[in-house]
């Protein structure tokens, strides 16, 4: 900064220390009118409240004026603190002028006698703060931001343009922020950035493309749901709107809106709807399409309603009617040994039997009559994360899998059978799943994983989730990819992979100087090879290039223990970068901090104190934090390894081997062949020289008369 520059700012901070002070002279005066009594005001004090209140007033614009200078003049890593102390000046200016001005109305005899009751009441109300919209970048959301943002911000004459460009600044985020993140923070690039901003969102081609791209990409609804069927209307008219306010005639697109949306249904809606078209004479519109959507989401909606007050009341009628005949027949069971009768003969009438009405309810994942959730072959037919997962979004107690209530508030006390958890069987998670061996075909138990250690009575009651992914790493040789366990550190200055996983995906290896890497306590160890691999992400939006370094082993199986995601309350319709983050499994791969920023987006979500939190990346969510361990409860475990099989493994190593085998010749000659002849061309294949004898007539012997012989016997 230059000396005159210097010197000017250093000259308006000092005319803003004088205007503050005065302020400060101003917030005494009302401070002392507090104790007044208002009532016995003279005209004369009325006009110097009037005359303070107008002081009061210039000294806010002339600070406004001198602050817009100080803003234009001070350093960027300066503004910060600037927009602080306009921030806390300014409210120190309203709250002296809204003080005065309150005390003005009160002592004014017109407004006090005119205020007509309604109008008190409607005074009294405070209306909703309006938040200020925030846009990621996504075209899809470009028009609400920009309308919302014009009408309170852009044409408000009385917000000058410095604020208005902090409140532009505070309002995008992601890469709508990297549009103006060079420009300085100053009123006259507040024109430039909203400029810069409309020039690369404001493309009508893209938006237009933007929004009918939406329609076309909707999202089946596999059941009947009324939820389903209102979010897909609201989806089709939010961008059916965005597409008129466009200039896109779509009034003329009732037959193409249509076929899109039949497209998505159901499959019991699109034969409802067919029915439907049977009964019209001519085409539908959409008008009547919407109309038809919206009858059928009340009737499922009143249907869901009814059938569940309906089980729930005919299940404990049914209950009720059950216990108090088998306590009936109960009580007559002196009776019946009296007249010498046999137990067996005693009949316990049941509703069946009966003939009374059995209770009708509802599947709430086929929505077929006649069984539960539990029963249901549909749901015994999922794996075990999907069964999770369908019940989190049935919203169905995770013990008795029955509606109406929570886990915390069931009354069955009954546990899983395998692991005595407070849990459904069908709930229970296995490690030895399939999915585990996607990712890792050889999942070490877990009194493998686990190191010698000498334990007494300690059982460990949370863990902690570190960052995995599952991404896809392409084969060299044959262009297959793999699924493949990562975990993302940002304390690791290199990428780093394991030497198994090299070897299975055939990476071309690069030779390097022997590097020292050190960990934790400075523990070092060197590595000479390196390796560049391409990694996507599971659902192909994302796949960079990224180099590691060769390890035998990035790290042991996480997480350490299995993990139940019961208690986590995961929220719906999430894609997680690692679908089974609850399942111990190995991890092949280490991405570190040379592209782990380049990985992690901006939103979060926080499942609560002492859980994990939920991190946006272009991998997926990412889920890390404190959990509760996965055990039945707490384990009392005296532990060694035997110690006679490390000594015998000593000695194993230390042993010379003496009885070399060398091979016969033959097994000699076959090797030297194999050594010369055999090598991997620059396509990954193999060349192969076929190993013949070098003598013919040794190998085949005298063939030829004995040929000669057959044949002329068979000519015979």
């Amino acid at each position: 900064m230059s000396t005159s520059k210097s010197t000017e700012l250093s000259t308006l901070v000092r005319q803003r220390g004088n205007i503050r002070g005065r302020l400060t002279t101003q917030t005494q005066y009302i401070n002392t009118l507090k104790l007044v009594d208002f009532s016995s005001l003279s005209n004369a004090q009325v006009i110097e409240i009037k005359l303070h209140l107008k002081k009061c007033e210039t000294l806010y614009k002339d600070f406004e004026t001198f602050q817009d200078k100080i803003e234009l003049l001070c350093d960027e890593s300066e503004i910060q603190e600037q927009i602080n102390t306009r921030s806390t000046i300014e409210n120190q200016f309203i709250t002296a002028i809204s003080t005065l001005q309150d005390i003005l109305e009160k002592l004014n005899p017109v407004n006090v006698k005119s205020q007509l009751p309604s109008q008190s009441n409607e005074s009294s109300v405070k209306l909703p703060t309006i938040k200020l919209p925030v846009f990621d970048g996504s075209y899809l959301k470009w028009l609400e931001f920009r309308d919302t943002y014009l009408s309170l911000i852009h044409e408000n004459a009385s917000i000058q343009d410095i604020n208005k460009f902090h409140y532009l600044r505070a309002s995008l985020e992601g890469s709508a922020s990297e549009v103006i993140k060079s420009l300085e923070f100053t009123s006259i690039n507040y024109k430039i950035a909203w400029d810069l901003l409309c020039a690369r969102y404001d493309n009508k081609r893209v938006l237009i493309n933007s929004h009918l791209k939406s329609l076309h990409l909707i999202n089946p609804i596999t059941t009947e749901s009324h939820k389903a069927l209102r979010n897909l209307l609201d989806h089709v008219n939010k961008n059916m709107r965005a597409l008129k306010a466009l200039g896109i005639p779509t009034e003329y697109w009732d037959v193409h809106i249509i076929f899109i949306i039949t497209m998505k249904l159901d499959a019991t809606t699109n034969m409802k709807w067919e029915e439907y078209l049977s009964n019209c004479s001519d085409n539908p519109t959409l008008d009547q399409f919407y109309t038809f959507i919206r009858n059928r989401a009340d009737v499922l909606e009143n249907a869901v309603s009814r059938t569940t007050n309906h089980s729930e009341s005919s299940s404990n009628s049914n209950s009720n009617n059950h216990n108090k005949k088998f306590w009936n027949n109960n009580n007559n069971n002196n009776s019946v040994s009296k007249n010498n009768k046999s137990f067996d003969n005693l009949k316990i009438s049941s509703p069946v039997a009966s003939g009374e009405t059995v209770c009708d309810f509802v599947c709430l994942c086929c929505n077929k009559q006649g069984h539960r959730i539990y029963d249901c072959p549909k749901f015994k037919d999922m794996d075990v994360p999907h069964r999770v997962t369908e019940v989190k979004r049935l919203k169905v107690c995770h013990n008795c899998l029955r509606e109406g209530h929570n886990f915390q508030n069931c009354r069955l006390k009954s546990m899983c059978r395998h692991c005595k958890y407070s849990h459904n069987t069908l709930l229970h998670l296995n490690k030895n799943d399939k999915h585990l061996e996607n990712i890792n075909s050889t999942v070490a138990s877990q009194s493998q994983t686990l190191p010698p250690v000498t334990l007494s009575g300690i059982s460990n009651s949370s863990q902690v989730l570190l960052c995995t992914a599952v991404v896809s790493v392409k084969n060299m040789i044959n262009n297959e990819t793999y699924p493949v366990r990562a975990l993302l550190d940002s304390g690791s200055q290199s990428s780093f992979v394991t030497d198994n996983l090299k070897r299975k995906l055939n990476l071309p290896v690069h030779n390097i100087e022997p590097l020292r890497v050190s960990g934790i306590n400075n523990v070092a160890f060197s590595i000479s090879e390196r390796v560049t691999l391409g990694i996507e992400s599971r659902n192909k939006n994302f796949s960079t290039m990224i180099t590691c370094l060769v390890v035998p082993k990035v790290t042991g199986t996480l997480p350490n223990s299995p993990v139940n995601i019961l208690e986590l309350d995961l929220p719906p319709n999430i894609e997680l970068a690692d679908p089974y983050f609850y399942c111990p499994a190995e991890v092949d791969l280490l991405l570190g901090a040379d592209i782990f920023w380049d990985l992690v987006g901006f939103k979060r979500i926080t499942l609560g104190v002492g859980r994990p939190v939920l991190q946006e990346s272009q991998l997926g969510w990412l889920v890390s934090g404190p959990v509760g361990i996965y055990k039945p409860g707490h384990v009392i475990c005296n532990y060694t390894h035997n110690i006679n099989d490390n000594l015998q493994k000593f000695w194993e190593i230390e042993e010379l081997n003496l009885k070399i085998n060398i091979g016969t010749p033959e097994e000699r000659l076959c090797e030297s062949h194999f050594q010369e002849n055999v090598k991997r061309l620059s396509n990954g294949r193999f060349s192969v020289k076929m190993p013949l004898k070098e003598i013919p007539e040794e190998a085949l012997g005298d063939s030829f008369y004995l040929a000669k012989k057959r044949f002329f016997i068979f000519r015979e």
